[in-house]
């Protein structure tokens, strides 16, 4: 397989060459989404190594029946939810910061439906063993969706600290 370059819009390329790659070595590829909760986890250092065969080659060597594999492709429901209202609430964020991180979700439009993070994954011995390549635009979604989160969480503090008030009184 061609070394990956993580600059690529899209990864669903690369999932085609896992599906096949993942058969050749007598896997069984299943799309599915994993909790890694339920297992202790060790994630493949994809920064050093982006080689899905090399994490393939690992599993074929454990004899490892079952390869997850699990896409992340952009939709515009995900835009819509990293969106954040215009209307501040909560000071974490003032008008003008909200309305610049709307204009910067919204450039991610160009990607919907776009696969921006492929997670491959396998159990052995009660561990879960992960290899997942994000590409830049979404690793910047990722970071834009937690901005959205993290106002909500201040959200919900201030309505907390608002309800202790009034039940005081």
């Amino acid at each position: 397989m061609t070394p990956i370059d993580l600059t690529h819009v899209d990864l669903s390329d690369v999932e085609k060459d896992v599906f096949k790659l993942a058969k050749d070595a007598g896997l069984v590829p299943f799309r599915g989404l994993f909790e890694p909760d339920d297992f202790r986890t060790i994630a493949w250092d994809t920064h050093g190594d982006p080689d899905p065969e090399a994490f393939l080659a690992v599993a074929k060597r454990l004899e490892v029946r079952v390869l997850i594999i699990y896409r992340a492709e952009l939709e515009e429901q995900m835009i819509a939810d990293a969106m954040v209202s215009e209307d501040p609430g909560v000071d974490i964020l003032d008008l003008d910061e909200r309305r610049a991180h709307n204009a910067a979700v919204g450039t991610l439009r160009s990607h919907i439906g776009h696969v921006g993070s492929l997670t491959l994954a396998f159990v052995h011995q009660d561990i879960c063993y992960t290899f997942t390549l994000l590409v830049p635009w979404f690793e910047h979604f990722l970071a834009l969706r937690q901005v959205v989160a993290d106002v909500e969480e201040a959200e919900l503090e201030s309505d907390d600290d608002e309800q202790g008030v009034d039940e005081r009184n």
